[in-house]
């Protein structure tokens, strides 16, 4: 159960970095988006690895 939340918060963390990218009026100049998107993947990729 705890893999599927992991998954979950990573697809979150994707999608803010997607809705930030997307929005002309955002201030992170490309690296923000870059961070959260890695953000997700990490936390989708232990939660693929988590066996509990």
């Amino acid at each position: 159960m705890r893999g599927i939340k992991y998954i979950l918060f990573g697809i979150a963390f994707i999608l803010i970095g997607g809705f930030i990218l997307v929005d002309t009026q955002s201030n992170l100049g490309g690296f923000g988006e870059i961070l959260l998107f890695a953000i997700g993947l990490g936390f989708g990729f232990k939660g693929l690895i988590d066996k509990d």
